[in-house]
């Protein structure tokens, strides 16, 4: 056990200061460097703009006349609704109504409050006029579907 411990390296502030002063000029290179990536990568990533559009759901329950049960039933198809937007079906079809690009589910988020009937749904791409347009297929793609 003794002999263990005669076998065991230690090392103290001292070593590492040493270390890091006899290195100074790659450290500085290594820091510059990492530096220099990051502001090249921050000018190669481009920005990305959001297009959102308010949905407000209305559930008929054929000739009902009982607008309360409608309303429930609106608050009910909300999660249901959310998941119809970002799911294949919905993007397929609104990537025809677009035409020129191809729409991503992934760049497609949906926000609503339970005690609400109102949806936000929200596009993101890098040009803003894209993004309002490939929203507004979305739209029209959820309004097909529904009726």
């Amino acid at each position: 056990m003794a002999n263990n411990a005669k076998n065991q390296k230690t090392i103290n502030f001292q070593d590492i200061f040493y270390i890091v002063k006899k290195n100074w000029i790659v450290e500085i290179i290594l820091f510059v460097l990492v530096v220099a990536l990051g502001f090249v990568y921050t000018k190669i990533n481009t920005d990305y703009h959001q297009a959102k559009a308010d949905v407000v759901l209305r559930a008929e329950i054929g000739s009902s006349s009982s607008s309360y049960n409608d309303t429930v039933l609106s608050k009910m198809y909300l999660e249901t609704m959310s998941q119809l937007i970002m799911g294949d079906a919905i993007v397929e079809r609104a990537s025809e109504i677009y035409g020129a690009e191809e729409i991503y589910a992934g760049n497609i988020s949906v926000k609503y409050t339970e005690d609400s009937l109102l949806m936000t749904v929200f596009y993101n791409d890098n040009l803003p006029e894209k993004a309002v347009d490939k929203l507004n297929s979305i739209i029209l793609a959820c309004q097909e579907m529904t009726e």
